[in-house]
Parts: C-alpha cells; structure tokens; sequence
C-alpha cells in the first residue's frame, strides 16, 4: 500500500493506519488520497522527519502533510488507548505497520466480513453521537468505498428526511474535513451511493448548497432517462472506469450551472457550461482545494460539451483545448456524460478518432492541425 509520503523514517517508533486506511488495508485498495496514521512519535519527531508538515490546530488531527491532492494526517498517541471507539464501528479497526497485523480491538472483523455497520445499528440521536455531520459523511464514505449497506432507520424514532433536524444545531464540519469526506467518497468504487446518501441525510443541502439545487431542476426525459440532474449527475459515476479525481470531480460539478442557466433561442440551460465553471470555482474554493485542482477542475467543466461538435469544427479553432495535457480526461467526462443518456457513444467514437486525427496532424510537419497541406514557403522560413 503506498501513502502520499512513502518516506516516514518514524519507525523505530510505533505506528498505526486506523479509520479508513486500516479499512483500505482490509479491503486492498492500493493507495488513498487521504491517509490516516497515528503513532507514537512526538510531534517534534514528526516535525524533523517529514518535509512540508503543517499543524492544522484540529482536535482530531495533529499534523498534516500535503502532496497537491493527497494528504497524511497524523495523530500522535502515548498508547491505543488515546483511539477510542468509533461509531460507526468499523473505523475502530487498525493496523500495525511495524508488525504488519490488524487490530480488532472491538470485534468489527465479522462486521467487515458482511459490510454492515452491525446488525443492531441504525441511526438514531444517539448512533449519530455528539458530531452528528462528521458521523454522517463517515457513513457516506464506508457506502461508496467498501460497499457497507445503507444503514437503518427506526420511522418510530428518527427518519431520513429528519435527520437534519436533529442535526440542524449541530456545528458544521470545517472546510478540510469536508474536503477528505468529498475525495475519500469520489475515489471509493461507488461514489453515486454515498453522494445519495448525503443528499437523503440532509448533508449536501446543509454544508453544499450548490449541489442540493441540482436535485430540484428536472431534466428533459427526451434525452435524460435518469430524471432530474442531481440523479443523471449520480448515473455519470456509474460510468467511471477508474478512480481519476479530476474526472470525478468534474463529473460531480459538470452541471452544476443549471440551476443558474437561462433558456435563450431554444437551449434550455443556456452557457451553463460557463456558468459551471464559476461556481465550480467557487464550490472548491470553499473546501480549500489546490489552485491547481480548481483550475483543472474548470477546465473540464467549461469544456464538458465540446467534445461533440470537435470534428465539425475546424481544429485551428479549437487547438488550444486540444493541446492540453487534460484532454484524454475531457474525453472521459464527455463519455460518462453522454452514457447516461438516450443518446447513445456514437458521439464519444467520433470525438476520439477527431483527436487522434488531430495528433497525427500534429506530429506531421507538412501538414497544419486540421491536416491541410503547409505551403513551400512556410518551409523555408521554418528552416
């Protein structure tokens, strides 16, 4: 398993993946985007150790350690007696990297073995404990990263939609912490089911707003089998052939100027692509992204919808977003995009044999990007 920074030089001193990395452990999954360790090295071990750490003055982390979008958050501890038991459950499990063994401290193991939060869990005012908001985002990760069922409710006590109500007093989680739940999610290999059950839990509508009004603009049903946006928005992920960040993030906000997009001569959701990336902009902005990620992020959002008219348009107009290092990934959000829809991958072929024409032009020196033929002269001044 590799972490964002492979180099610790702390083991002479005892250290522990526990919450989602023991889990990631468990399950195999290769490397995370966010890495949890607790150790007990002291902070200033920890300090002369790792380049780039920062003390976040969090009480649940003491010190991070960022590489662009990945992270190592660290907690140091006298014993495992300072991890406490966790709820839900299964965040409770460990693993000793010294001694290469898990640690199951509250016997979780048979609840791993069945992907369930326990067989008497359901969320009630006290399942969800006295951080209710952090309590409900780790639930959405366990659903799209290990496939844990959807917990239950008791209607006599506590329902889906009155779960913000109970929470409704409750302090929000910071801008880092929704960061890691939003990547931890998007990277897992069912993003759509923890995203749903944020949006049910009253979550997206409390800490993303943004996100929440995409559930309230329908869709035409002439081309979007999937109803409203916020649900075809789900059904791009079921498309997803690997856990590219960018392309999810940008399949997440690609839409996201509907809601703010006006009708003009026959288009209903007029320039919504460049509504989308200003508030793309604005939404990680807010949960404290890299400028980089921002950038990449409206990038793809803005230019979701060229694919489509590519080989129609002649190239020297449309060089510059060819070019880019991110096309391959505009690609695959255009796929994602256009599979959940009635329209079929015609459109998807097209786009990708444009491109590749596109790359053979570009490597022939006798011939400009839409393939006509140089003129002698351009030779010589080349020359």
């Amino acid at each position: 398993m590799s972490y964002p920074c492979e180099n610790f030089g702390l083991f002479s001193d005892d250290m522990y993946l526990y919450s989602f990395s023991a889990l990631d452990q468990y399950y195999g999954i290769e490397s995370s985007i966010v890495s949890y360790i607790a150790t007990t090295a002291s902070l200033v071990d920890l300090a002369k150790n790792l380049d780039n750490i920062s003390f976040p003055g969090r009480t649940d982390i003491d010190a991070v350690v960022n590489q662009g979008l990945e992270s190592c958050l660290f907690r140091s501890i006298e014993s495992l007696n300072d991890l406490s038991l966790s709820s839900p459950a299964p965040l409770s499990f460990l693993y000793d990297l010294k001694r290469e063994s898990f640690i199951d401290r509250y016997t979780v193991y048979q609840n791993l073995r069945s992907g369930s939060l326990g067989d008497d869990f359901v969320l009630t005012p006290d399942t969800l404990g006295g951080s209710p908001w952090r309590t409900l985002g780790e639930i959405a990760v366990l659903l799209s990263r290990y496939d844990f069922s959807v917990p239950k409710t008791d209607p006599a006590v506590l329902s889906m939609p009155d779960i913000s109500d109970l929470c409704a007093e409750a302090e929000l989680l910071s801008a880092d912490r929704q960061r890691e739940i939003l990547l931890l999610i998007l990277t897992g290999r069912h993003q759509e089911r923890g995203m749903k059950f944020l949006m049910d839990c009253g979550f997206i509508r409390t800490h993303w707003p943004q996100l929440a009004l995409l559930n309230q603009i329908d869709h035409s049903k002439e081309f979007h089998p999937e109803g409203n946006v916020w649900q075809h928005t789900l059904e791009t992920f079921t498309y997803m052939k690997d856990g590219d960040i960018l392309v999810a993030l940008s399949l997440l906000l690609h839409d996201i100027g509907k809601p703010l997009a006006e009708e003009s001569e026959g288009r209903r959701f007029d320039r919504h692509a460049q509504i989308g990336g200003r508030e793309a902009k604005r939404f990680l902005r807010k949960l404290n992204f890299p400028q980089k990620t921002v950038e990449d992020v409206i990038f793809l959002v803005q230019n979701h919808m060229l694919p489509a008219f590519i080989p129609e348009i002649p190239n020297f107009r449309t060089e510059k977003v060819l070019s880019s290092t991110l096309f391959p990934q505009l690609l695959e959000v255009y796929r994602c995009d256009l599979s959940s829809t009635f329209q079929g991958p015609e459109g998807y072929y097209r786009a990708c044999k444009a491109y590749k024409k596109y790359l053979k032009n570009v490597k022939n020196p006798y011939r400009d990007v839409s393939g006509n033929k140089r003129l002698r002269k351009e030779f010589l001044y080349s020359g």
